[in-house]
């Protein structure tokens, strides 16, 4: 047990893994909704091309990318994954 600053706790919490940052919708710079990314990996099963996605959703290719990849909002299952 130590003496710390609430600064001092919270960069341990995150640095233990305690502690997370917000996901998905919930961070402020996010411009995809869970709907969308549900919508996104439909379609790319279904056959659809990256680049027409980024294009239709707003986004860089680099970030539908991601989703197919499972780099980014990994964590999300989609309604018919177990």
């Amino acid at each position: 047990l130590e003496w710390v600053t609430r600064s001092e706790n919270e960069r341990h919490a995150f640095d233990a893994g305690l502690k997370t940052g917000p996901r998905g919708e919930w961070q402020h710079c996010c411009k995809l909704s869970t709907n969308d990314v549900e919508r996104i990996r439909l379609l790319l099963a279904s056959g659809e091309r990256v680049t027409a996605l980024a294009r239709a959703f707003g986004v860089h290719q680099t970030t539908i990318s991601d989703i197919k990849l499972g780099r980014s909002w990994a964590y999300q299952e989609t309604a018919g994954e177990s």
